[in-house]
């Protein structure tokens, strides 16, 4: 928020994401390795580019193609840009690891690098997604404005948490959260999952439907779970953003927690959100995972700036 900055009248930012990455980039990268290595710049940019690295890494080859797999394991076995991020992330932490393991007089030995590519693993599940899905709540606000001033004036963790959830249920419309069958599976209806078949859950059939969702689930209503009991971290078969059950994500509660840092933080700075095309707004609400979005925002700048 403070590369946001305070401005006289409107500020144009072009590209939210961009900002809005950076600062959960440093916010995960503080609570993951602590204050000191997160200072670095080059951890910062293994935070925020090993998600979109590891993507550019898998996507090139078809899924049609019968020899993917060898393919796949050739070009990651020589051009694997994540021992780049998994070599940044030792290089940062050595001398803190090891300076803390001499105060400690710790015994347990364990290989650095391993603890460094779990680490990893980490990072490439949570900083792009949900800088993501900040970016987005930054953009629902600039198409809901009547909403800013009363997240503002009363800021309860209740009214910001419904308006996170609101915007992810109504965001998550379409087929997602991949699963592959580990067995032969028969569902109520008689039809047969077989084996190593892939299915995606149809967020339409649960977050537009009326029986679970309440009266006009196709609009956005911002304090549509305020008083009900569910929290933006609850999942269910009534909110699949996270998945359900023991497969849900457990990084989650992390997750809304800085969503909601940054949506409260937002309303306290700014008077206004403003989209920089209005007739995209359509499209900005219900844009992609990792597509560019089709407009910018304003930002304006409350009279007293809040430091």
């Amino acid at each position: 928020i403070r590369d946001l900055g305070h401005s006289e009248g409107r500020k144009l930012i072009e590209n939210p994401l961009m900002i809005l990455q950076e600062m959960i980039a440093s916010a995960m990268a503080s609570v993951f390795m602590g204050h000191e290595i997160a200072k670095e710049r080059k951890v910062l940019d293994t935070f925020i580019d090993c998600t979109g690295d590891l993507a550019r890494l898998l996507d090139p080859v078809s899924t049609t193609n019968a020899w993917r797999p060898y393919f796949a394991k050739a070009k990651y076995g020589v051009d694997n840009p994540l021992q780049k991020h998994i070599r940044v992330l030792v290089e940062a932490a050595t001398p803190v690891v090891q300076e803390r393991r001499r105060q400690e007089a710790e015994a347990l030995e364990k290989d650095l690098e391993d603890i460094c590519g779990h680490l990893l693993v980490i990072v490439l599940v949570s900083v792009h997604t949900t800088s993501d899905s900040s970016t987005y709540l930054s953009y629902f606000l600039a198409a809901f404005p009547q909403c800013i001033d009363e997240l503002y004036q009363e800021q309860l963790e209740v009214k910001m948490d419904s308006f996170v959830r609101e915007s992810m249920r109504f965001r998550a419309d379409r087929a997602s959260v991949p699963y592959t069958a580990r067995r032969d599976v028969v569902l109520s209806n008689g039809m047969t999952i077989r084996k190593g078949r892939m299915i995606m859950v149809n967020f339409q059939s649960t977050h537009l439907n009326p029986g679970m969702q309440g009266k006009d689930p196709a609009e956005f209503r911002p304090w549509r779970f305020v008083g009900k009991g569910k929290a933006a971290t609850k999942v269910g078969t009534d909110f699949l953003f996270f998945g359900m059950g023991k497969h849900a994500c457990p990084g989650r509660f992390l997750a809304i927690q800085e969503v909601k840092t940054v949506g409260a933080l937002m309303v306290s700075r700014y008077s206004k959100i403003e989209l920089q095309d209005p007739s995209q707004k359509t499209k900005a609400l219900r844009s992609l995972l990792g597509e560019k979005v089709p407009t910018g925002l304003y930002f304006t700048s409350r009279e007293a700036k809040n430091e």
